[in-house]
């Protein structure tokens, strides 16, 4: 499996997506159809969960790291900058209200939510904050914790979901590989995406945070990987498994979405997806897309600070204006992600993979290699 650089362009038009989706929430711009669908960052998620599940499984299948050395490595990558980016939203969140609340545009039913979820963190910080530090929050049910997987830093619930995969992705590449050896693992995997998001949606009220309400999409990532050869091959079997995923979970944007981009990749003689990915493969998407891990993680305390400076200056009396002053923040969290990455997270993932090397003495390897 060799590195598929146009998934790192994808990674970033998504978490542009996310960054504009809530400028547009703060400045109120919902209305109409390219705001209506902007606004719906949601479906860039889905898409980085379909990522995750490809980007963790090309791993897997080239290492020979014991189950204790994937983990640790796959915690050193991520949890050094979403501390530095928890501390910020901590610090930050008191001010969604703040803002919110003096924004002529407001509308109740977010304005609530939002005080809801605020008092909550308060009330109940030091509950919240353990399950942020153990990075399990997004498995919390608002039943039992309410706002657990938006507390503090609201995008740091994928972060949740992304670490509920990590501790069982080598089961599930396992039986990916070899579903006809694991047939019962197999059913039960599929059962459970196509089960998972109702049976404990009445659990997860504000947002599906729990690995089994998101199953389907990184098994979609994990298949992906795995046939990434056969899919050059034959692209056009991508179509069936499009339509396979979307009679199981019915998220039509993040399967297009994730279908254009794999037919990019893979089917060489079409004329569209050439341009697909010549345009995914452009060095700055990708340069960003290498990068996007910090910039998703910061981009929302740092506009939350942006969005309270500009309210108190008087700039909040107009949508429009109040969106395009929101948007000076994008070179800012740019800048300071790329920093992190070069500086911070780059240096700590490098030491991380020096220390748990492929090859450890006490075990076997999680995942044979290919042959």
């Amino acid at each position: 499996m060799k590195v598929v650089k146009e998934f790192d362009g994808l990674r970033w038009l998504m978490a542009m997506w996310v960054f504009i989706g809530h400028v547009l929430f703060l400045a109120g711009l919902r209305e109409g159809r390219i705001f209506s669908f902007l606004s719906q960052g949601g479906h860039a998620v889905s898409v980085f969960i379909m990522l995750s599940g490809f980007a963790i499984t090309t791993s897997l299948v080239r290492s020979q790291s014991t189950y204790t050395g994937y983990l640790a490595k796959r915690f050193f990558r991520i949890y050094p900058i979403y501390l530095v980016a928890l501390i910020l939203g901590i610090s930050t969140s008191h001010l969604f209200p703040l803002v919110m609340q003096q924004l002529p545009w407001s509308d109740q039913p977010s304005l609530a939510r939002i005080l809801m979820r605020t008092d909550g963190e308060e009330i109940g910080f030091y509950s919240h904050l353990i399950a942020h530090l153990t990075l399990l929050h997004g498995a919390v049910p608002d039943t039992f914790l309410y706002g657990a997987s938006l507390a503090f830093n609201g995008p740091l619930w994928s972060l949740s979901l992304e670490w509920q995969f990590y501790l069982v992705a080598p089961i599930m590449v396992a039986i990916c590989r070899a579903p006809e050896k694991r047939w019962v693992s197999a059913a039960v995997l599929v059962a459970l995406g196509i089960l998972g998001p109702n049976l404990f949606r009445g659990h997860f009220d504000q947002i599906p945070s729990f690995l089994p309400m998101r199953l389907s999409m990184f098994v979609v990532g994990i298949l992906t990987a795995l046939y990434l050869d056969e899919l050059r091959k034959e692209p056009r079997l991508i179509f069936v498994g499009a339509a396979l995923f979307l009679a199981s979970s019915r998220d039509l944007i993040p399967a297009s979405i994730w279908t254009i981009a794999v037919l990019g990749v893979v089917w060489e003689s079409n004329p569209v997806a050439q341009i697909m990915r010549r345009v995914l493969k452009a060095p700055a998407l990708v340069y960003l897309g290498v990068r996007s891990y910090g910039f998703y993680v910061i981009h929302q305390p740092l506009l939350l600070l942006w969005a309270y400076e500009l309210q108190q200056m008087g700039f909040s009396q107009s949508r429009v204006t109040f969106a395009l002053l929101l948007l000076l923040a994008l070179p800012v969290t740019v800048a300071l992600a790329s920093l992190s990455y070069n500086f911070f997270e780059l240096p700590i993932n490098e030491w991380a993979k020096s220390r748990f090397s492929d090859r450890r003495p006490d075990g076997p390897p999680i995942v044979a290699t290919a042959t």
